[in-house]
């Protein structure tokens, strides 16, 4: 028998349903993101407590990493049902990296990467169980609703959080394009007015593209969501060229692709592979989506009057939202605002009197001079970008706190540490603001703090008098809250 081997890809793409191309397409991004994340490894699954930092055991971690390389290529390439338990243990291992140690862990779960991961190997693995279970599709296009006004919510609060904290008044996304730690061609940037029209346009865009393409998924209604889905991958498509989000901004332009035409019904083919349930039984296995499509706003509704009006719930009631918001996780999307992306931080070896650079821009964000590379690799990946502004906002979040701040400094500056070969007895943390001036942008240092890793101690040099580390941007509605992962006021 001879074989057409010239024909050979063409039929086996068609003998894959578009859903099955879809959980492929995500497994590469996986697996993208798992390359990337090799040189942080260590530091994902490291010991954190107080001033603590300690590294797991090598074997440990080569472990971890091979479960979590195993995970990805049952889950985009293996037959069902083995296949939804890849899934299963994909979303069990971001679950412990991205959610249950995010206050925990100085890296914050990895920030909206982590999240979006999370949020990812969930609702797949809720379809791949679905198809087990269900021939009829129905149970299927019930978590299919769920999940894409899961993912229109998002949009529309990454977009009205956006217009809240300053976008449309010029204070946004400039400041993202000219921080080293954030963006890909920051020289040329910081020699641009703030002020010029291209900015502008910018902060318009960023804020309304995401809240119109959220109106559009809404729209229970086919013509509307394929250019709602559209709408969002051109825009990080575009944002991926010029902001450092890695592979965050690729897999939020591929996300879309399951809301087009086609997809849906690939997911509800050839199901059932473990027998089909009572309809009943389908009801009740439908129950907990039903209750979070209720619950989503009204968890959505109560974040933001918490937030901006200072306001909460009667007690019983805002707790338990507070609980299931935390928990699942329900957040509220505060990506790339000026709080993050308005300074940045060089970090210096000191030891003699004298310094010795160990991030900067010149060094570390600029694409040559790789004698370094993996820690290079390290600070360009941007969870470590996420990491490094997420411990020196401790203070913005937590003003009353100093001592949280100064404990997630030091365990910081250990991580780092552990990543050269020579030891590093004092280590110090240059804070950098990014200044709007009229024609240009101005990196000014304000104040330099000076990490002693033996002593486990820190002092702070003030460069600049009027800076205060825990002053907030312009707009920003940040403020002390109760505790992590809640937004109401602390009493």
């Amino acid at each position: 028998m001879s074989i057409e081997w010239s024909s050979f890809p063409s039929k086996l793409i068609e003998s894959l349903s578009l859903w099955d191309l879809f959980l492929r397409g995500t497994c590469l991004l996986f697996l993208l993101d798992w390359i990337f994340y090799l040189p942080i490894f260590r530091s994902l699954f490291a010991e954190e407590k107080g001033c603590e930092w300690k590294a797991r055991p090598s074997g440990w971690v080569v472990l971890a990493a091979a479960s979590w390389l195993l995970s990805i290529g049952i889950a985009g390439f293996g037959p069902e049902p083995l296949r939804c338990i890849g899934w299963a243990a994909l979303w069990v291992i971001f679950r412990h990296i991205f959610i249950k140690r995010r206050w925990s862990s100085v890296r914050r779960g990895c920030g909206a990467p982590g999240f979006m991961s999370h949020w990812t190997a969930l609702w797949v693995f809720a379809v791949g169980l679905a198809r087990l279970i269900d021939g009829t599709g129905w149970l299927v296009g019930q978590i299919f609703f769920t999940m894409r006004l899961d993912f229109a919510i998002i949009m529309l609060c990454a977009g009205s959080y956006k217009i809240a904290v300053g976008y449309l008044r010029g204070n946004g996304m400039e400041f993202g394009r000219v921080n080293p730690i954030w963006g890909y061609h920051w020289r040329y940037s910081s020699k641009t007015p703030p002020g010029g029209f291209y900015p502008s346009l910018m902060n318009v865009l960023a804020a309304s593209t995401e809240i119109l393409s959220g109106i559009l998924l809404l729209v229970p209604n086919p013509w509307s969501q394929i250019p709602g889905a559209i709408l969002v991958s051109l825009s990080f498509i575009y944002v991926s060229f010029s902001i450092r989000l890695g592979r965050l901004a690729w897999l939020m332009a591929f996300l879309p692709a399951v809301f087009l035409p086609g997809v849906m019904e690939g997911a509800k083919n050839n199901a059932a592979i473990l027998g089909q349930l009572p309809h009943e039984w389908l009801v009740v296995l439908a129950i907990p989506f039903w209750t979070y499509m209720v619950l989503l706003p009204i968890i959505k509704m109560t974040q933001y009057l918490n937030l901006f009006a200072n306001r909460a719930l009667p007690g019983l009631l805002q707790a338990v939202i507070t609980k299931i918001a935390d928990g699942v996780p329900i957040i509220m999307w505060r990506v790339f605002t000026p709080d993050v992306t308005n300074f940045f931080v060089r970090i210096y070896k000191s030891e003699s009197g004298e310094r010795k650079l160990l991030v900067g821009e010149t060094n570390i964000y600029e694409y040559r001079n790789w004698k370094d590379f993996w820690i290079k690799m390290r600070f360009l990946h941007v969870v470590e970008s996420i990491a490094l502004v997420s411990v020196f906002n401790t203070v913005k979040y937590f003003p009353s706190k100093t001592e949280l701040f100064e404990e997630r400094l030091i365990r910081y500056a250990k991580s780092i540490a552990a990543s050269f070969k020579s030891p590093i007895q004092k280590m110090e943390f240059e804070y950098v603001l990014v200044k709007k001036m009229t024609k240009n942008f101005l990196f000014k240092p304000v104040m330099n703090i000076v990490v002693n890793l033996r002593e486990e101690q820190i002092v702070k040099k003030v460069i600049d008098p009027e800076f205060d580390l825990s002053e907030t941007a312009l707009f920003s509605p940040i403020r002390e809250c109760a505790s992590a992962g809640t937004y109401e006021k602390k009493k």
